[in-house]
């Protein structure tokens, strides 16, 4: 197949790419071709900045049998590109986010229901749709979800992918983790690691959107990507300690939700993959009966994701200071 990736050298579309040419897709770059420019210079590349202006600019002369697109963070963005590529692809994928649901991110929400691809997703405003910051992250997402299907010229498909983790993954989130089991240091645990948190790795992410390029059922349907496994952070910590012959549970305190919150520790910045009170499970099921879906074992992802961490020899870039996390365990002992 011809396929055309918007995006494609950074984190999920470096091994997008990589699987799709590894079974023998013919592969097209859509990009500023300003990250990671080094790499894929085999390939056909399109140079182009979505938000740059250029829309006229722009002149695509090929077709390709599916486009998809890792790069949409705004609704304009979505409208501008489909603009772009009626009658030159059969299909078009975007690549969104379970935080399109509401309660992501609300810290008042105590129980977060079981993430079904059929619940509500949140509003997006004028405003926020145009917005830059974190916040409206979500928000922009779901209006890129409703651009895509209201639309009649080409057809999609929506991937929702939980907390995505792997090699090449700019955001140090897993590697949070890593780096409290590897560093034999005392650590806060949230909730006593008792909260799940379905993953996503990105490998069986790519191997996702590609499945999704072929199968004809999934024309208009949207699919939550995450492992299928439910382990809490504890079985998530004790997976790696077990890999890296570390015993982090032993190094943990626990800390409360409210306690955490009421000393200013912010979920999603300070502590990685903490959602204060509550689980956070998306349902697979669709993705598992339409697309096959199969996780990647997490006592291999873990590891990989950790031996690729190591390999770089550098400190975790996320979460809060190590002056914060000691001044919280000496409250907590």
């Amino acid at each position: 197949m011809k396929v055309l990736v918007i995006g494609g050298s950074r984190f999920i579309g470096r091994h997008l790419v990589a699987k799709l040419l590894e079974v023998g897709h013919q592969v097209t770059l859509l990009n500023r071709g300003l990250t990671n420019p080094q790499l894929f210079t085999n390939l056909e590349r399109i140079t182009f900045d979505r938000r740059g202006g250029q829309k006229s600019k722009l002149n695509i002369s090929g077709s390709w049998d599916g486009a998809i697109d890792l790069s949409a963070y705004f609704p304009a963005d979505v409208q501008n590109i489909l603009s772009l590529l009626t009658g030159r692809i059969d299909r078009y994928i975007l690549c969104s986010t379970t935080a399109v649901y509401p309660g992501i991110g609300d810290t008042s929400i105590k129980t977060l229901p079981t993430l079904h691809e059929d619940l509500p997703t949140v509003s997006c405003s004028k405003d926020q749709a145009d917005d830059t910051s974190k916040a409206t992250y979500g928000r922009r997402k779901a209006q890129c979800e409703r651009v895509a299907l209201n639309q009649k010229n080409i057809p999609v498909v929506i991937i929702r992918p939980g907390f995505v983790y792997g090699a090449f993954d700019p955001t140090d989130r897993f590697a949070y983790w890593i780096w409290r089991v590897m560093s034999n240091a005392p650590f806060v645990l949230p909730d006593e690691g008792s909260l799940i948190v379905r993953k996503t790795y990105a490998p069986d992410l790519a191997a996702t959107f590609i499945t999704a390029l072929q199968r004809p059922n999934v024309l208009g349907k949207i699919y939550n990507v995450a492992e299928t496994s439910l382990l809490s952070m504890r079985q998530t910590l004790q997976i790696l300690g077990d890999h890296l012959k570390s015993k982090p549970l032993d190094r943990s305190t626990s800390a409360n939700s409210d306690f955490l919150l009421a000393n200013g520790i912010k979920p999603e910045t300070d502590i990685a993959f903490w959602m204060p009170h509550t689980h956070f499970i998306p349902d697979v099921s669709k993705a598992v009966n339409d697309l096959e879906f199969v996780e990647t074992p997490v006592e291999k992802a873990y590891s990989q994701a950790a031996d690729y961490f190591i390999s770089l020899n550098r400190k975790v870039d996320f979460g809060m200071s190590a002056d914060i996390e000691l001044k919280l365990l000496n409250m907590l002992t």
